[in-house]
């Protein structure tokens, strides 16, 4: 027996692998040339998942800005329509037409496109609303 087995302090090596430096150590070398290999690998999913949220976010926000930008649209639409209603109903300019209808959407805690939209439907009472006093 060697001194290694009887545990008299001296150091053990390795037949195959002589000395202690692990980078000579072949499953060493190959596993740190494989990282090696994947670190750019890795970091160019990375990125590539990075952007593809990034364009995801982009695409959602786009969709929500448009579909804002559409109920806006509608709502002046729906309001002109109204004011030109009021307007021509009680002989009023078309700014004296929208005072008294923001007026009365207030008054009444409504929003002015609901209440525009009744105004061009002919559910309200254009008379009411065109005789809403002034606070």
């Amino acid at each position: 027996m060697d001194s290694c087995r009887r545990g008299l302090g001296q150091r053990c090596r390795s037949p195959d692998y002589p000395g202690d430096s692990a980078a000579k150590h072949p499953s060493t070398t190959s596993s740190s040339r494989q990282t090696e290999r994947r670190e750019p690998a890795a970091e160019a999913l990375t990125d590539v998942a990075t952007i593809g949220i990034l364009q995801q976010r982009t695409i959602e926000h786009g969709d929500q800005l448009s579909g804002q930008l559409q109920t806006t649209l509608h709502s002046r639409i729906v309001i002109g329509q109204a004011k030109g209603v009021l307007a021509a109903h009680g002989a009023v300019s078309m700014d004296d037409a929208f005072a008294q209808l923001r007026r009365y959407a207030r008054a009444h805690h409504q929003r002015l496109t609901d209440l525009a939209r009744s105004v061009t439907d002919g559910t309200a009472d254009l008379a009411v609303i065109l005789n809403h006093p002034q606070r």
